[in-house]
């Protein structure tokens, strides 16, 4: 993690130098915005701000404030990145640096449906059940998507990239709405929504 932070510190033609004591790195996080440790987005500085957690030094010190507001594997990341910890071990890549998950979706295979009020009513279904999901896992994303398979077994899909971040069930299901206009008329058997390049939300907020 430290090397990552150094290589882009001084970009393009720059060199950072962190020597290996103990009160030195720990004084460099500390004054670390933590926009600059890697794996942290956007939207997680925002969640974080909400929390008064803008350096490194703050993610040492709001720890327990961030046990209760996330997951364990996102809150032993945070504190990680406060120790300036990256992997320490084989195999921890995935679990800690890369703790946020990529995508989710939910599916459907039903009877084949030709009305409009049908394929209306099944998206506010799954886009429910799509925004429980997302609560739950305290995600959010920009991207959302909607697949049909056809009762000719092809699938068509189309997807709308939103200008801020959406979880929520009515979001959820008015971008679906406006993106089912774009295959209207249409006869299919299956129905997805998916959302994609999801970070972590400060709190599970009602659907």
């Amino acid at each position: 993690m430290l090397a990552k932070i150094c290589s882009d510190w001084n970009k393009p033609n720059g060199q950072a130098y962190i020597p290996p004591n103990r009160d030195f790195i720990l004084d460099f996080i500390g004054k670390l915005p933590i926009r600059k440790i890697p794996n942290i987005g956007g939207m997680t500085e925002t969640a974080l701000a909400e929390l008064g957690i803008k350096t490194g030094l703050d993610l040492r010190e709001k720890a327990v404030d961030l046990m209760i507001s996330y997951r364990e594997i996102a809150h032993t990341f945070f504190i990680r990145c406060g120790l300036g910890l990256g992997q320490t071990r084989h195999g921890e890549a995935d679990s800690d640096e890369n703790y946020e998950q990529k995508g989710i979706s939910i599916s459907e295979t039903f009877r084949p449906l030709t009305l409009k009020h049908e394929f209306q009513r099944k998206i506010s279904e799954l886009a429910k059940e799509l925004a429980k999901r997302m609560a739950k896992e305290q995600l959010a994303g920009q991207i959302v998507c909607l697949t049909l398979k056809l009762t000719t077994f092809h699938s068509k899909g189309r997807q709308e990239r939103q200008p801020r971040y959406v979880w929520k069930y009515e979001e959820i299901r008015n971008i679906c709405l406006k993106l089912l206009e774009c295959f209207w008329p249409v006869s299919n058997r299956s129905l997805t929504i998916s959302q994609e390049a999801h970070e972590v939300l400060l709190c599970n907020d009602s659907v």
